[in-house]
This record gives C-alpha cells, structure tokens and sequence, in this order.
C-alpha cells in the first residue's frame, strides 16, 4: 500500500487536511497497486468532503498530480507520465469540483500561464530548463475566497526543496488557534509567529 501521510484538524469552525500523496512511477494498474491506491485515496478525499456543504475547508500538501495543461512544462510530453495522466487530472478535477474549491495560487496566476512547485533535478540546472510541474497545492472552499491574501512559493537549494504558502487573514487563524493552546501546533504557531 503506498503511504499517505497527513494531519486531519476538526476545529469548531474550520476543517484543515494536509496531506502528502507519494508519487508512483507506473501508470498501469495491473503492474501497481500503489497508483491505484492513490487514486483512491483522491477518490475517497471526494466523496468526505462533498457531505461537508458549508464548511470552511482547506486542503493543502504534496498531491503529486499536477491537474492544468500549464502545471506542467509539457502537456503533450507528460500525459503518459505519472503525475500528468488522464486519469489523475479527471480525478484531481472531481476533487476540486466536489466543493468548488478555489485554488488559492491559482487565484493569483491565471490558468494559462505555467506555475510550478516541482522541478525535475535530473538536468545541470533545472530551473534554466524549467522542465517543472506543479504537484503541490491550497485548496479552499468558497467560503474563504475573501480572506485569501497572497501565495508564494519559496525555493532552498540545488536540490528545489520549496514550500508553497498561502496567506489567509490573521483573524480566520488566530480564531481558530487560540482554541488550541495547549496544542503542540499552536505553540509551533507562537514561535514561528510571536507578535500575535
């Protein structure tokens, strides 16, 4: 079974699942069990969060499906390649869809133009080649459009570790955080961010 690893927060009124989907080299179902578990697990993400009209969600984490012609470098190229398959856009679209989810770097960057959060290391310089993809992702539901600030995406070192960022009004955080002081989350929040 590929693992799916993640944090589920339930808070009075928000719903946050960060997740990572490990990335699987073969398509074909029949030689790997794994891809088809990953899209199961996209499936099942579907038919949760479809039963929660209303809510305010956020879905973010290593997805590794890149669902849009431009998060990819190559449309054409990629469509057999894992990340990039029919199947997986058809499946990543279905999500988003289930609640109308805004993507919130797509709110930012139009959909015609590339926007990656992944680049293949396997040239000398891989942000000159730019042979990128955009695995990567925030999803909100529409009920938090109008607290979507700004997105960023940070890149450290040759190896292209990044992290994407997404930056919501301080009172939807705050809000809920202080609700968990005693988490060990919240403490992490009050060293990354002391002023609040």
């Amino acid at each position: 079974m590929v693992k799916t690893e993640g944090i589920f927060l339930d808070l009075e009124n928000l719903k946050i699942l960060s997740c990572v989907v490990r990335n699987l080299w073969v398509v074909q179902r029949f030689l790997n069990n794994k891809f088809d578990h990953k899209l199961k697990f996209v499936d099942w993400m579907t038919d949760y969060f479809a039963a929660q009209k209303d809510k305010k969600i956020i879905i973010l984490g290593d997805m590794n499906i890149a669902p849009l012609e431009h998060d990819v470098w190559s449309h054409k190229q990629l469509l057999k390649i894992v990340s990039h398959t029919p199947i997986e856009v058809e499946k990543m679209t279905r999500l988003q869809d289930s609640l109308n989810f805004v993507d919130t770097h797509r709110h930012f960057v139009d959909a015609k133009q590339k926007l990656y959060s992944w680049w293949s290391y396997r040239g000398l310089d891989p942000l000159t080649s730019n042979k990128g993809r955009r695995l990567d992702h925030i999803w909100a539901t529409p009920n938090l459009k109008d607290q979507i600030k700004s997105m960023e995406i940070y890149i450290f070192g040759w190896k292209l570790s990044l992290q994407i960022m997404c930056q919501l009004r301080q009172t939807l955080i705050l809000n809920n955080l202080y609700k968990l002081k005693n988490d060990s989350i919240y403490r992490c929040f009050k060293r990354l961010y002391p002023h609040t």
